[in-house]
Parts: structure tokens; C-alpha cells; sequence
């Protein structure tokens, strides 16, 4: 009966010192799987992002997060406000950011910290944080007034530019393949880990996005593998804003070469309400060279992306 009793006496010691294992590797865990930092530094002009400039913003912690500018045009013109996904870096995106600037607007696209040469680690908090100072920075330097922001958040992002929203009296707000909350992602990609227990960077949109009194756009891939597309869908039904959802059909994620998506979202900018009267009275007078943009060709349809 002792060697018996000794026995369970062992296994409930083992069990106990891989459950304090566990608990205390778990944050090591979580952000080598949610955070993928590509830490290489390109210039605006080497990833063919001209009329950019870099920009540091120093956080009261001493760490520095850096972002890329491009003023609007004109007066009136809005200013997007971008903020990627999980992996890679800000050069991944120029395509995307040049196309958004084309027909004059402005945007600035900041990175999270250890990604493309910002300092420190990522976290939720940190995250919003560095994007409230950010927001606030640039739109004071570049004398935009929040309801000329629209806020595009991709995968990742999506979560943090639904937290801006909340906080900010934006134009608008355009959801890049959005997910309800990290621990449903992480359900998704790792049901027999116990991610709700332990995830500290939730994430959670689907717990304020009815709180969002912006519109919305959301864009998502028909065969999503990464998010899946049903959580956009959720998103709507929780969402109390007006909401435009867009289904390209095809599958990858975030992935929009060739489907005209970055058309499609300055067209719907474009037929916002525009900012208050007030503001008006401030501007010069002149249109927003995004107004009066003509309806779609057929050339410019949604239309499935080549292959990955």
C-alpha cells in the first residue's frame, strides 16, 4: 500500500510542477505564436513608397515606434490611419499604402514594437497605446481633424483599430479579414491548447465593436485560412454602425492583388458623410479629390486574386 500511496504521491508532484511550468512558459508561448516580427528596416523610397517619411515618436517608457507619413493632398482630403497584421513589416504593405494614396489622401502606417525597427515587445496594451499616441501625433502635426481619419486596420490590426474607433470620433473604419477575439483564433488554430485560461492578449472586437458609431467596411476572403470568414460575418450582426461587408471570393489572407479591394475602399470613403460644418468653414474651400470618384467599371469588380 505505501509504494502505492508514494506512487500517486509522485505524480501529483509531477503534475503540479508541469501545471507551474506551464502557467509560467505560457506568455513565451503566446507571443512567438500571435507576433511575428520581421525586425529588417527598408526606407519609404527603397519599397517604392515615394513621398513618405519616416517618423520616430518616443513612448514615456523610452521605447521608440516608428511610422511612415504622407500628408493629404488637400485640406479636405481624409488620412488613413493603417495598421498591419501579425508578421512582416510596413515595406510588405507599400502596394497597398501607395494605391490608398493615389487619389490624394494622406496615411500614416505605424509599427508595433520589434517590428521593422521599433524597440521593445508587442502587446495588446502596448499595441493600443503606441496607437492612440501615434494617432494623436500625427494628426496634430499634420493639422487633420479626427473625423478626416479613417482607420484601416488589418488582421491583427483589425482588433486595434476597433479600439481607436471606440475612443475617436473617426470618418470611418475598414476591417481587413477581422476577427471576433484572439481567444476564438486561438480555439481555431489550437483547439487542445487552453487558450481562454491563459491568453493575455484577447483582442476581444466582438465585445465593443457595438460600441463603434463609425461605418464600417469590412473585407474578407471568401476561403480564409487564417481567420475565418464567419467571424466577419458575426462581427456584422454584433456591430450597431452602419456596416458595407465585401466577400472576395478565392481564398488567402489579406491577400487583395488584383481584386481592386484598395478602389473599392476609397469609393466608399469617398460616399462618407462628410466631416461637420464647422470643419467645412476651416478648409480651403476645395473638393476632396476622392468626391465624385465614377462608379465602378467592370475592370474594377471584385474579382478572385492569383494564387499565393
Amino acid at each position: 500500500m505505501k509504494p502505492l500511496i508514494s506512487a500517486f504521491k509522485s505524480a501529483a508532484v509531477l503534475l503540479t510542477i508541469l501545471a507551474v511550468a506551464a502557467v509560467i512558459s505560457f506568455p513565451f508561448i503566446e507571443r512567438a505564436l500571435m507576433y511575428h516580427p520581421d525586425r529588417r528596416t527598408f526606407t519609404p523610397e527603397e519599397v517604392g513608397a515615394d513621398g513618405f517619411e519616416e517618423a520616430w515618436h518616443q513612448r514615456p517608457d523610452g521605447v521608440r515606434v516608428l511610422s511612415w507619413i504622407k500628408p493629404p493632398r488637400t485640406s479636405d482630403a481624409p488620412l488613413y490611419f493603417y495598421l498591419h497584421g501579425n508578421g512582416g513589416h510596413m515595406g510588405g504593405r507599400a502596394g497597398r499604402i501607395v494605391d490608398l494614396t493615389a487619389n490624394g489622401a494622406g496615411l500614416v502606417i505605424m509599427t508595433y514594437r520589434g517590428y521593422s525597427g521599433s524597440d521593445g515587445k508587442p502587446s495588446e496594451a502596448r499595441n493600443v497605446a503606441d496607437a492612440k499616441a501615434v494617432l494623436e501625433a500625427s494628426t496634430e502635426k499634420l493639422g487633420v481633424a479626427m473625423d478626416r481619419v479613417v482607420l484601416f486596420g488589418e488582421s491583427l490590426g483589425t482588433a486595434i483599430a476597433a479600439q481607436l474607433a471606440v475612443a475617436y470620433p473617426v470618418r470611418g473604419l475598414v476591417l481587413d479579414s477581422p476577427f471576433t477575439s484572439m481567444v476564438a483564433a486561438g480555439r481555431y488554430h489550437f483547439p487542445y491548447l487552453p487558450v481562454r485560461w491563459f491568453l493575455r492578449d484577447r483582442y476581444e472586437t466582438d465585445k465593443i465593436i457595438s460600441r463603434v458609431q463609425a461605418p464600417i467596411l469590412m473585407l474578407h476572403r471568401e476561403i480564409d485560412p487564417v481567420v475565418p470568414t464567419g467571424m466577419s460575418a458575426e462581427l456584422e450582426t454584433l456591430a450597431t454602425a452602419p456596416v458595407v461587408r465585401h466577400v472576395v471570393p478565392g481564398t488567402g489572407h489579406v491577400d487583395h492583388d488584383g481584386t481592386g479591394t484598395m478602389d473599392l475602399v476609397a469609393r466608399w470613403v469617398a460616399k462618407l458623410p462628410q466631416p461637420s460644418a464647422a470643419r467645412k468653414a476651416d478648409a480651403d474651400g476645395r473638393k476632396s479629390e476622392l468626391v465624385g470618384l465614377p462608379a465602378a467599371t467592370a475592370d474594377q469588380e471584385l474579382r478572385p486574386s492569383p494564387a499565393n
